[in-house]
């Protein structure tokens, strides 16, 4: 309705100013709020888990934990850890490389995020598959520097301990430093 309503309203002010028309009828147009009816399914669908202090205590303890050769047995568990500590969106988080963390004074500088955009074969159907892309963020208040607590900055150190040496890329990342689908972070967590 906001792009029609747009739209509209170019069109009459170029007809006003060209003299084809008096005023601009599309500023007497109020939209109205979208107030859409949720059934009950679509609302159970939609609702939030929210642990307890007992539960994220748990929760961390699973994700770092260690099999008896001292390896994380969910590398990705640190993700979840770091996440839980900084609040910040999930595309933020699966575009953070170790470069964006001034390990020294633990200030971590937010300014790129994760896209997904849909594969496309010559005839631009759809393929079904999706491509990930690191960009910056639409708007300038998403870039923005966080100071990491002491926990998250020391698992972040641990995790980049385990690196090979000079790898500067992505803090959680698939095969080869490939980006993290989300997919595969919902079947982790749910498996952590």
């Amino acid at each position: 309705q906001k792009k029609t309503k747009d739209f509209l309203s170019d069109f009459f002010k170029f007809a006003v100013a060209k003299n084809m028309a008096k005023l601009n009828p599309v500023w007497l147009i109020t939209l109205k709020a979208d107030k859409t009816i949720i059934n009950e399914d679509e609302e159970e669908k939609e609702k939030i888990i929210v642990f307890n202090n007992d539960e994220i205590e748990r929760f961390k303890k699973a994700c770092t934990a260690k099999y008896k050769n001292g390896v994380n047995r969910f590398h990705q568990g640190i993700f979840f850890i770091f996440m839980l500590n900084t609040g910040i969106r999930l595309g933020e988080a699966l575009a953070t490389k170790y470069s964006d963390i001034d390990f020294e004074t633990g200030v971590y500088h937010i300014n790129k995020t994760v896209t997904a955009v849909k594969e496309r074969d010559e005839n631009g159907k759809s393929t079904g598959k999706k491509k990930r892309y690191i960009q910056t963020p639409k708007t300038n208040n998403s870039i923005r520097k966080m100071k990491l607590n002491p926990e998250v900055l020391n698992i972040i150190k641990e995790l980049k301990a385990a690196e090979p040496e000079g790898y500067d890329g992505l803090i959680i990342h698939g095969p080869n430093g490939a980006i993290f689908g989300e997919r595969s972070l919902d079947k982790r967590f749910y498996s952590i």
